[in-house]
């Protein structure tokens, strides 16, 4: 169950191993890989800034076989709140909440879409 929260920090500087791409890359890898979470973020989310290095980071470096990226731009679709993670497999998009979770939220997820991690 995914936890909504508004909170705003405006100037911080988020530390994350992602890496952020465009959405046409972002479009690209999802074409190209079968599994792939994309999470789409903005500099002035507060919920951001402890979601993505906090439960995301260490979450990507556990199922190496999920390629993870990250989207700043604004999207072609409106995006309500942020962050949105975008959990795709063989292209097509499973699931997509809003906002933040706790690290075992996320990791039974993970498995129940992607399998145990590597």
């Amino acid at each position: 169950v995914y936890e909504f929260s508004r909170n705003i920090c405006k100037g911080c500087n988020m530390k994350t191993d992602i890496k952020t791409v465009s959405e046409k890359s972002a479009l690209n890898i999802i074409k190209n890989n079968p599994n792939v979470v994309i999470i789409h973020s903005s500099d002035g989310c507060g919920v951001c800034q402890q979601f993505i290095p906090n439960v995301l980071d260490p979450i990507a470096k556990a199922w190496p076989n999920v390629k993870f990226k990250m989207i700043k731009e604004k999207l072609t679709f409106p995006v309500a709140s942020h962050p949105v993670t975008y959990f795709f497999k063989n292209g097509n998009c499973i699931m997509h909440p809003a906002g933040g979770a706790p690290d075992d939220a996320v990791r039974k997820m993970m498995e129940s879409l992607y399998g145990k991690p590597i």
